[in-house]
């Protein structure tokens, strides 16, 4: 760049990212072109929260970019009351305030490495965990350092660094540019980005190019590369100490310098491959060779033809011979330039399809190159990986030493106390709802628990657990589910069964109403006489026998109180029946069919079956005999104790 010409700087950053450094250079007095050499997509939110549980909060969450910002923050919802938030660089650490963090610790420095030195993480960090929220190919050096401390670490890639499709046109002003020496400077912000702009615009044209850089390394990698253009390395990467380190006027570039950009008429590459290397003039050159070839061909038989000088005669007889000679090798060489016409352009031909094959070679080779840089790249990735495996495994390792209870006692501590717990509910349901069923199901439970043991020492208590589902096995009892069944039918039925004293008024009605029906015509004077004296006399007489108890007439209030207490009575038998009490039982059965016999209607069918029922229902017995089944449970816990070194009770 001669002295007055425009100063100009070629932005790489992704799109969308750029505006502060524009108006940092635009203030700066630097015009701007922009060639975006990094593309950032987001990782799936599913695969972020995967790779990071909050079930044991983290002591730091350390973001490495504003990217890792924008893309992991939101996912991630880190509880900032528990977790310290950590930022690499001024901007990341804006963009965590925008989202509303209000406490951010700062990196000391602009790199990685300098985040080691906080007060924090000195020393041992044996029980902190750290997790490092970046993009999917980042540095490893803050991790392997943090893990070397004894630093749980965890790594949550948000985003990943892909290499963009700029277009055609913009690649071919900037390469022209470049070549031209138009740029100060270009200015890169990671190593991925530099690794991108070689692979975009040609490693020869990115060598000879000034480069302005935070990333340190971006430095290591010119020089291990032997770039002839200068690198100039920033202390940060705030946009000010960018423009500050750009040179006002671009350097000269070395005239001996091996890696120099091709020539400025050389065609731009097609994006994103490397620039093909510039092969005009070969086919000229091989042109060029066949001629002269051909010229001296023909020089050699002109002199392989022409006759020795003849002996000195006079002009009339040298003048006829010499003109002879002449003509003839006129025609011979115009047949040999012909011939050599040709052939040349049979070669030109020939190295324009050999041009043709070469342009397509170099296509398919910018083809394969990128290829190669997309496999390089995965690979990167896989041995990234592969190298952050044993750290990972490791970190694992001690997170499972450290939970508590996972030792080797919990599963046998586990199936004893179930163990225990099925034969309680054996014995309850033995003894309490004399259920031998259920207490034997109880009880095999309780066995399938202790032969998961494969403990010797339980081999007595499964002894004696086998001798108890042998007993209640052998236990016969009367089907007192029937029993009570009958019972409860009983009493649904005692609303229906018909009282006395309603029968015997019903019957007094009934020749009353069948007077009324006949009519005085059908009855006969002396049937009416009898009638009429009868009831005379019993206006003033009332015959009564003095052996029999005198009952008064039920009101309807006695009579509904009198079939709710029988149905209490039956439901007091079956309560007896199932709490095993014989002789509430046969008291409350007693009770029910005097009730039956002194009150309702004993002709009638539905009572005299209620009193079958009731004489069939107390000949059932309630003193079956239950085997004792806590001797097992007492086995069991005097020789979880003896194990364990307490005292055990022998109550079940």
């Amino acid at each position: 760049m001669s002295a007055g010409d425009e100063r100009r700087v070629l932005n790489t950053r992704p799109v969308g990212q750029t505006e502060t450094l524009d108006a940092a250079l635009a203030d700066a007095g630097f015009a701007v072109d922009h060639l975006p050499a990094l593309a950032i997509e987001p990782i799936d939110a599913a695969a972020i929260t995967s790779a990071y549980t909050a079930e044991l909060p983290a002591d730091f969450a350390v973001f490495v970019s504003r990217n890792a910002v924008d893309h992991g923050f939101g996912a991630l919802a880190f509880d900032t009351t528990k977790t310290r938030i950590v930022a690499i660089g001024a901007a990341t650490a804006d963009a965590l305030t925008a989202a509303g963090v209000g406490d951010v610790i700062v990196n000391p420095g602009v790199r990685s490495e300098d985040l080691l030195t906080l007060d924090a993480w000195q020393g041992d960090l044996s029980g902190q965990r750290i997790v490092i929220v970046r993009g999917d190919d980042g540095r490893e050096v803050l991790r392997d350092t943090l893990l070397e401390r004894g630093a749980s670490v965890d790594v949550v890639d948000v985003y990943k660094r892909v290499l963009p499709e700029p277009d055609p046109s913009e690649v071919e002003r900037v390469c022209t540019a470049l070549d031209d020496d138009h740029y100060n400077a270009v200015a890169v912000m990671s190593l991925a980005t530099m690794t991108n702009l070689e692979t975009i615009l040609g490693t020869g044209r990115m060598a000879r190019a000034t480069v302005v850089t935070p990333s340190r390394g971006v430095v290591e990698q010119r020089e291990q590369a032997g770039a002839s253009g200068a690198t100039i390395l920033t202390d940060s990467a705030d946009p000010a100490a960018i423009v500050a380190a750009i040179p006002t006027e671009a350097p000269t570039p070395a005239s001996d310098s091996t890696t120099a950009a091709p020539p400025a008429d050389t065609p731009p590459p097609t994006p994103p491959a490397p620039p093909p290397v510039e092969r005009k003039g070969g086919g000229l050159a091989l042109i060029l060779s066949i001629a002269a070839l051909a010229m001296s061909a023909v020089a050699l038989y002109q002199t392989t033809r022409s006759p020795a000088a003849p002996e000195p005669v006079a002009a009339a007889e040298t003048t006829t011979p010499a003109a002879t000679t002449t003509t003839v090798d006129a025609a011979e060489a115009s047949a040999a330039l012909d011939a050599l016409r040709r052939t040349v352009t049979a070669a030109g031909d020939t190295s324009s399809a050999n041009q043709t094959a070469i342009a397509e070679l170099e296509t398919a080779q910018a083809a394969l190159q990128r290829r190669l840089a997309e496999f390089d790249r995965q690979i990167g990735q896989r041995q990234d990986l592969l190298e952050s495996l044993p750290g990972r495994v490791e970190n694992v390792e001690q997170s499972v030493a450290g939970i508590q209870g996972i030792a080797a006692g919990t599963r046998t501590e586990w199936l004893l106390a179930e163990a225990e717990y099925y034969l309680q509910l054996a014995n309850a349901q033995l003894q309490l709802a004399r259920n031998p069923t259920l207490a034997a199901y109880g009880l095999e439970l309780a066995d399938q628990r202790v032969r998961e043991l494969s403990d010797p020492a339980y081999t007595p208590v499964r002894r004696a657990l086998a001798d108890e589902m042998r007993a209640l096995a052998s236990v016969e009892q009367d089907d007192l589910e029937g029993v009570a069944l009958e019972l409860a039918s009983l009493a649904d039925s005692v609303a229906t069964l018909p009282l006395r004293d309603e029968v015997a008024a019903q019957r007094a009605q009934l020749p009353d109403e069948v007077a009324e029906t006949t009519g005085d015509d059908e009855e006969g004077s002396l049937g009416r006489l009898w009638r009429a004296a009868g009831e005379q006399l019993g206006k003033g007489f009332r015959v009564r026998k003095l052996d029999e108890s005198l009952k008064p007439l039920m009101s309807p209030e006695a009579s509904y109180f009198l079939r709710t207490n029988l149905a209490l009575k039956f439901d007091t038998a079956r309560l007896a029946l199932l709490r095993n009490e014989q002789e509430a039982f046969e008291r409350s059965l007693t009770d029910a069919n005097a009730w039956l016999q002194d009150y309702f209607d004993t002709d009638s069918a539905a009572v005299a079956n209620a009193l079958t029922t009731l004489a069939d229902l107390s000949d059932a017995t309630l003193s079956t005999t239950y085997p004792d089944i806590s001797g097992s449970l007492t086995l069991l816990r005097r020789t979880r104790s003896l194990a364990s070194g307490v005292a055990a009770t022998d109550e079940p």
